[in-house]
């Protein structure tokens, strides 16, 4: 039975956006518990169908099919993903630039849309595989020494090529599953942290866990993905003589706070037989990092071998402009200062994009990072795309969220509505599409003091 609370907290994404009203909610629990179900799928479904013919809105000049006496508004042929009033407006959207550079993208986003499904099976398939792989005998090989620098390396040389490629649904669902342990381990070899590859000379000088932060993490996103994607990390990162990995994940959000072991039966320590040795160690704190640090008394904690930032909208602030002060300016500040290698991803180049003036020119009283290379796309990121919400749905969380209204409401009529941001249309995002690496501050010539590897 759907409780009230329950159907609040599924519903709310879709308030919003205002692709729900409060009233529709408010009227569905008023009904009999008999009928409750069958009235939040229509619901759901509803806003579904919301959703889409909102994405009906021509990418040149703004009208929305159904609008103003506006007919049915026709696709572009080859992504099928945006729409165009007349075939002026289309022409005028492509040979500007905007639609050219982004259609195959938007192609892709769309084939992830309508293949969510499929791909949902096989990443189940691979969670299986790879959960099999790492408490039992594992059926694919580990490279020694071999950090991949793109999906279609990783499938050659794990082996599994004819069932995953960077095009098909099986090979996107396991760039889903995988890409942030592989994102930390190409991260860790341009920061030069690895060394020599290959080999095991200086197994005993460097015999001690490779230690990661994690900022910003969730239950949601890690709880399932965790023990697949840090037992990859520590296979990859093993022929680099480091002995374990101690992972440690901040985020308000985190609320088993708990440390635990990750099993990897059969690989121990990496040393043959299976002795006691290598283990991944994850630790949660809900404290921002800042926070952590000084609570920990700043330099008694061991410092990390590499700080992690997935996601990170560091640039977040009043209309994207500023960063917000009171949760990332402090770590920045802190990690940048102590020189500590600092890994950003983000969703798209536009926030790459935002994110390097954050770091470089906002807050040059506070701090000016040395960036090591990007924002530039990730060889190991998602290969999963999605769209960026229609413009008008932006329009209306960003009233939300700025308390103009409640989520729910209707949009004012009383005043000029913001013009719709018609560049979404052409947008797409990803999970660590783009990175950046820093370590620490420039100098007043503008060179880096870090060290660091290179692009």
């Amino acid at each position: 039975m759907l409780t009230d609370e329950e159907a609040w907290q599924t519903l709310a994404p879709f308030l919003s956006l205002g692709v729900l009203k409060t009233r529709q909610v408010a009227s569905m629990l008023k009904a009999p518990l008999a009928r409750r179900g069958d009235l939040y799928q229509m619901l759901i479904a509803e806003a579904y169908q919301t959703r889409e013919a909102m994405r009906r809105i021509c990418a040149e000049c703004g009208k929305r099919e159904g609008e103003q006496g506006m007919g049915k508004l026709k696709q572009c042929g080859k992504c099928a993903n945006i729409w165009y009033c007349s075939r002026d407006c289309q022409l005028a959207n492509f040979h500007s630039g905007v639609h050219k550079q982004a259609c195959t993208a938007l192609k892709i986003a769309r084939i992830c849309r309508e293949n969510e499904g499929i791909r949902s099976q096989y990443e189940e398939q691979w969670l299986n595989k790879y959960l099999v792989g790492l408490h039992r005998e594992s059926i694919m090989t580990w490279p020694e020494g071999h950090i991949p620098e793109g999906w279609t390396a990783f499938f050659e040389t794990r082996g599994i090529s004819q069932q995953a490629s960077a095009n098909n649904s099986s090979g996107m669902a396991l760039s889903e599953v995988l890409h942030e342990g592989l994102t930390i381990a190409l991260a860790a070899k341009k920061f030069g942290l690895l060394g020599r590859e290959g080999g095991k000379e200086g197994w005993e000088t460097k015999k001690r866990p490779f230690r990661l932060h994690v900022l910003g993490a969730t239950e949601t996103e890690e709880a399932r993905r965790l023990h697949l994607t840090m037992g990859e990390l520590y296979k990859l990162l093993y022929p680099y003589y480091y002995e374990g990995l101690e992972v440690s994940l901040f985020g308000p959000q985190l609320t088993s706070l708990t440390t635990f072991r990750v099993p990897l039966k059969g690989f121990e320590g990496g040393k043959e037989g299976g002795e006691e040795g290598g283990r991944v160690t994850v630790e949660k704190s809900n404290l921002l990092y800042h926070d952590w640090v000084l609570r920990h008394g700043g330099g008694t904690a061991p410092k990390p071998d590499l700080v992690v930032a997935f996601n990170s909208g560091a640039y977040t602030g009043n209309d994207h402009q500023e960063i917000d002060g009171s949760m990332w300016l402090p770590t920045l500040a802190y990690i940048i200062k102590a020189r500590l290698p600092l890994l950003l991803t983000m969703y798209d180049a536009l926030e790459g994009k935002k994110t390097v003036d954050v770091l470089q020119a906002n807050y040059k009283e506070d701090f000016c990072a040395n960036i090591i290379w990007g924002p530039e796309l990730n060889p190991m990121r998602s290969l999963v795309l999605e769209e960026t919400e229609p413009p008008a749905l932006q329009r209306y969380a960003k009233m939300v969220m700025n308390g103009v209204m409640a989520a729910g409401e209707e949009e004012p009529e009383d005043r000029e509505l913001a013009k719709l941001d018609l560049s979404l249309c052409n947008r797409t995002a990803g999970n660590s599409r783009f990175w950046i690496g820093v370590q620490g501050e420039k100098d007043k010539e503008g060179g880096g003091k870090g060290k660091g590897g290179g692009k």
